[in-house]
């Protein structure tokens, strides 16, 4: 049996739920794995269901989309043949890998119909709705959307190249107060 949660663990609960909400995924999900990373002992199924008032179905779900994610692992508790889980508290390495493979990729797919439009822009022929001087309006400024995309994708290319490695050097920089920057 699990200790209850205190009222500064369910306050950080419920703020991890906001905010992987605000994020773009369930409420839900950052709620189990918050709970998940404030508790040293894995849960099962069954535990996190009851301290977090949730349905078993919901529960099940959310876990296999955070498994899938790498965001909670299973684990093997001997003794017992229920599936028990632990967060990953590698936190810098699921957000790269959620940039990597959701926003990374909107990115790429915005750049690839960009670049088709610009592509149709570039050989359509005249008609009553594509006329020149539209082409000449239009052309440039899917042009400029076009440039921003690919830069936006290198830059979050070099980002997520570089982040995990340079991770240490990143937290000493952004904890050091203005004047100790150099």
């Amino acid at each position: 049996m699990h200790a209850p949660l205190s009222q500064p663990e369910v306050q950080v609960i419920e703020t991890i739920g906001e905010l992987i909400d605000f994020w773009g995924f369930s409420k839900h999900h950052g709620r189990i794995w918050a709970l998940l990373y404030l508790r040293e002992e894995s849960f099962s199924s069954p535990d996190i269901q009851l301290m977090l008032e949730m349905s078993a179905g919901l529960v099940s779900m959310s876990l296999k989309e955070l498994q899938h994610w790498d965001v909670v692992q299973k684990v093997w508790v001997k003794g017992d043949r229920k599936d028990y889980y632990t967060a990953n508290t590698d936190i810098w390495h699921t957000v790269t890998r959620v940039m990597r493979e959701r926003e990374y990729h909107t990115v790429q797919n915005s750049i690839r119909s960009l670049d088709e439009a610009l592509g149709e822009l570039e050989t359509s022929t005249e008609t009553d709705i594509l006329t020149p001087e539209r082409v000449a309006y239009v052309k440039p400024r899917v042009e400029h959307l076009l440039d921003i995309s690919e830069n936006f994708a290198r830059f979050l290319n070099f980002l997520l190249t570089n982040a995990e490695a340079n991770m240490g050097e990143l937290e000493k920089r952004m904890s050091a107060g203005p004047d100790e920057d150099g």
